[in-house]
């Protein structure tokens, strides 16, 4: 995909109330396509964009590498990450290395799972297991799909393909995603191991994304729950979570 076109989606995302490290976090799987010059060069305009549009510094520090700074090697290490490209350490909260501007892999950061009690009702409206499968039904078309996003240590992109383009991580394209005006980059969904829930938030859609009838504002995080209704402009998805050992 052109940097071009990735720097269109970041521009759009940010313009319709997208935090800086949400809109980046969408990007990455465009972003880990290109080559470090690619990056550099993506990374400088972004950097210029938010100079020129943002009063806010920290969106700028978020695409701004900073001096080095002097860690202390008794803190923990799992907030800290290294940099592929250089070696240097970063925050784990980071998109781009301070010192050379590159993508972060942050997906080895650890992550602690809990699962529910045995005694307790497991398979509640919010709760997905390790085992469980969020399925969503496309209306009108009866596509399916099915996603299990604890598997992911990453959000999943939801939205269409162009020609050309990298998919996102859920395509709807087949749904006939484009006349019903979905996003290419139109919601994330992401999974809370804590808690054992799904959270969905809009990606600065040109047309919205609803849950039940309520528009989300492009900061707004929903938990997701079985039986939900969820409308990506037009595209109307039916949600339910599948559990091992139910009758479905």
């Amino acid at each position: 995909m052109p940097i071009d076109d990735i720097f269109q989606e970041y521009v759009r995302m940010r313009g319709n109330g997208l935090e800086t490290k949400e809109a980046l976090k969408a990007l990455r799987l465009m972003l880990e396509s290109l080559d470090q010059q690619t990056k550099e060069t993506l990374a400088l305009k972004m950097r210029q964009w938010e100079r020129d549009h943002s009063s806010d510094t920290r969106a700028v520090d978020a695409v701004t590498p900073y001096q080095e700074q002097a860690f202390n090697v008794q803190e923990d290490t799992n907030l800290w990450i290294a940099c592929a490209n250089c070696q240097k350490k970063n925050r784990i909260t980071e998109i781009f290395c301070y010192a050379c501007g590159s993508l972060l892999d942050n997906s080895l950061m650890p992550k602690t799972q809990h699962f529910a009690d045995a005694t307790n009702t497991l398979f509640g409206e919010e709760h997905l297991g390790e085992d469980s499968v969020v399925e969503m039904i496309a209306r009108d078309s009866n596509i399916r799909y099915e996603v299990r996003p604890q598997l992911r240590q990453h959000e999943l992109i939801m939205g269409r393909s162009t020609n050309g383009a990298l998919p996102p991580d859920v395509d709807f394209a087949q749904a006939n995603a484009a006349d019903l005006g979905v996003s290419r980059l139109h919601m994330a969904m992401r999974y809370e191991a804590q808690d054992n829930t799904v959270h969905i938030y809009d990606l600065g859609s040109a047309n919205g994304s609803y849950v039940n009838g309520q528009r989300l504002h492009p900061k707004e995080v929903r938990v997701l729950r079985s039986g939900d209704e969820v409308r990506l402009g037009r595209l109307v998805l039916k949600v339910k979570f599948l559990h091992p050992g139910e009758k479905l």
